[in-house]
């Protein structure tokens, strides 16, 4: 008896946009060629490569405004988590997180704490040796929405983003993934899906 095959497969027509989460590679880059050609009548030749979907979180390694669409209802938003990694040593991450109610932005908390200048030319104050050079690894993003004409507490909205490919913007309703996704690529960290390279999410 052969072991069962797992996959999941979701087609955005507002998008167009294939999500394809399956083990292995080959396994993800056979079925968006499956799903384009049976069930969209897309014929995508063998030697043609996939639209990547691409993120890039360099610009949180300092204080950023995220400028959001006011007729969108949204209050705020907070970077709830960065990991980090020095590129001179891939071995090690570092892991910085705020909780709810905390008085310092994760910038001034990483400085705060453990010396961490991210915010201000991404280095280790009072380091001794060689000065680190950081890349956001992974971020954790609250949207966080005002209240509805019914009153009560604001929704959120948790996005989290790992580089270079992977978000978990799958993993939510198709309300959540429009807002999502309009914001990340507002904010530059969702690029568009014109490189070219492997298949998406």
């Amino acid at each position: 008896m052969k072991p069962v095959f797992e996959a999941a497969l979701t087609y955005e027509a507002a998008t167009g946009v294939i999500e394809v989460v399956a083990k292995t590679r080959e396994d993800r880059i056979d079925l968006t060629r499956y799903m384009a050609r049976d069930l969209l009548g897309i014929t995508l030749d063998e030697e043609q490569s996939l639209p990547l979907r691409e993120y890039d979180l360099g610009m949180l390694l300092r204080p950023f405004d995220f400028p959001t669409d006011p007729a969108d209802g949204i209050a705020g938003v907070t970077v709830k988590e960065l990991r980090l990694m020095d590129l001179g040593d891939a071995k090690e991450r570092i892991t910085l997180e705020s909780m709810s109610g905390a008085d310092r932005t994760i910038w001034q908390m990483a400085e705060h704490r453990i010396g961490l200048d991210i915010g201000g030319g991404a280095r280790v104050l009072g380091g001794i040796g060689d000065v680190a050079e950081w890349v956001v690894t992974r971020a954790r993003l609250t949207i966080k929405f005002h209240p509805g004409p019914d009153g009560g507490r604001g929704k959120s909205l948790s996005l989290t983003v790992t580089m270079p490919h992977g978000c978990n913007l799958k993993d939510m309703t198709p309300q959540e993934r429009l807002i999502g996704e309009k914001y990340l690529r507002l904010w530059g960290i969702l690029k568009d899906d014109n490189d070219e390279g492997d298949v998406l999410e």
